[in-house]
């Protein structure tokens, strides 16, 4: 079993950029770039996640809105 194969676009860009012949140096950035693009998405998606329910569930004095409430 390949080492990668839980890992899912990894392991294909892996094997796909070897069999194509690329460079392992090259092929090594572009999963760099690629890890890098999954944690940045999931960092940004995080924060909006946190700033929204922040929005949707304090007041502007910044106390808890009781639950049933529109939050206003």
């Amino acid at each position: 079993m390949h080492p990668f194969s839980g890992h899912g676009i990894f392991a294909r860009a892996l094997t796909g950029l070897i069999l194509a012949g690329v460079d392992p140096l090259d092929d090594a950035l572009v999963q760099v770039a690629i890890l890098f693009l999954i944690l940045g998405s999931a960092a940004i998606t995080g924060t909006v996640v946190v700033l929204a329910g922040a929005a949707r569930f304090m007041t502007a004095d910044h106390r808890l809105v009781p639950p049933g409430s529109t939050g206003s």
